[in-house]
C-alpha cells in the first residue's frame, strides 16, 4: 500500500492544495481511530472547508479498489482535477470502470452496536 499511496503523492505534488499524506494508527490511535473501525489501510479524503460560508465538509472513508490509479481516479473526481497516474503506467486515472466513487456510507462512521 506504501508504494501506491507513494504514487498517488508524486501525482499530485504539483497541487498546493492537495496533501497526500500517512498517519501511523499505532502511534497516532486518537487520530485514526474514528477512520480505522472497519480496517486498515484506511484512507480519507478530507474536502477542502468552504472560506466564505465556513462550511466544512465532512470526510469521506474511501471504499474503492487500493491501487493508485483508482485512488487517483477518486481524488480527480473529487477535487475536480484530470491527473493521470504519475509514474507512467499508461492508465490514465479516469479510464477505470465505473460511473460512480464507491464512498463509503454514512454508518462507517457510527460505532458498532453489539448483537
Amino acid at each position: 500500500f506504501t508504494s501506491e499511496l507513494s504514487a498517488v503523492a508524486r501525482t499530485f505534488a504539483d497541487f498546493p492544495n492537495v496533501t497526500v499524506a500517512a498517519i501511523n494508527a499505532f502511534e497516532y490511535p486518537d487520530v485514526t481511530e474514528p477512520y480505522t473501525r472497519h480496517g486498515m489501510p484506511s484512507f480519507v479524503f478530507f474536502p477542502q472547508a468552504d472560506p466564505f460560508f465556513g462550511f466544512k465538509p465532512q470526510p469521506i472513508v474511501y471504499a474503492d479498489m487500493r491501487t493508485a490509479a483508482a485512488m487517483v481516479r477518486f481524488i480527480n473526481r473529487k477535487c475536480r482535477l484530470r491527473e493521470p497516474l504519475a509514474g507512467g503506467s499508461g492508465l490514465a486515472a479516469e479510464s477505470l470502470p465505473g460511473e460512480e466513487d464507491r464512498d463509503a456510507p454514512a454508518w462507517i462512521f457510527e460505532p458498532a452496536t453489539s448483537v
